[in-house]
């Protein structure tokens, strides 16, 4: 798997990094409320911790994932930013407009 960030992207995210130092970008596949894992949506959050998580290379630093989330991810995915977070890769738009959760 392989994750690109945009330079706006990487621009918005090198804020958020300043703002909270000890903390880990992490992406994450969460179920939708009927718990089908067709129903669900990604979400990049900021945590502490980075246990069990996968570390995945990026063209800017690393990023963290759950191992589950890798199955409902296609293999190149870019990370990019205007008005809020977009992810995408080139066969589908995954999120738009998000912001990063703090945890």
């Amino acid at each position: 798997m392989y994750i690109n960030i945009t330079e706006n992207a990487k621009k918005q995210l090198e804020v958020l990094e300043n703002k909270y130092p000890k903390h880990l970008l992490f992406l994450h596949y969460e179920m939708g409320g009927c718990g089908s894992p067709l129903d669900g949506v990604l979400r990049l959050k900021l945590v502490k911790l980075n246990i069990h998580f996968e570390r995945v290379q990026t063209n800017w630093k690393p990023l963290y994932l759950n191992k589950n989330s890798l199955f409902f991810l296609d293999s190149d995915i870019t990370i990019d930013y205007s008005n809020g977070f977009q992810i995408k890769s080139t066969s589908q738009t995954y999120s738009t407009n998000m912001t990063v959760e703090i945890e």
